[in-house]
């Protein structure tokens, strides 16, 4: 039996991808906190209605078999798409990175994870006992 064809597990990877990759951007924010003109960017949030539905990224939902079919609009090679960190004024140089808002960022998506692989262990542990009867 494959743990991913088991919705909860599907939702609770795609959650911890998408904070890996939110990780990765805060990250690239920061190393480039000093870069004239350079925008901070974001992920945009998973809508957990339609993760439910199966639609967005990596949901039960359809998926490109051919060559031929349309990519859709999510951009980037993991599938989420970035977007521009609102209401930031910009610095002299054009630089509109905040080195305090980027690691309160990085502080809430590190719990979020800590979340979900709490989520999962104890999914996993539910899923032995019922196996073992007990």
């Amino acid at each position: 039996m494959n743990l991913f064809e088991i919705p909860f597990f599907n939702l609770v990877r795609q959650q911890m991808k998408w904070l890996e990759s939110r990780q990765d951007t805060i990250a690239e924010n920061i190393a480039n906190a000093d870069t004239p003109d350079y925008g901070a960017q974001d992920l945009q949030g998973l809508n957990f209605e339609k993760l439910l539905k199966g639609e967005g990224t990596g949901g039960t939902g359809m998926k490109a078999t051919n060559s031929h079919h349309l990519s859709g609009t999510v951009s980037g090679a993991d599938g989420f798409k970035n977007i521009a960190a609102p209401d930031r004024e910009s610095s002299p140089n054009g630089n509109s990175v905040m080195l305090e808002d980027q690691m309160m960022k990085m502080g809430e998506t590190q719990m979020d994870h800590e979340a979900a692989v709490g989520l999962y262990r104890k999914a996993i542990d539910l899923l032995r006992i019922a196996v073992r009867g007990g």
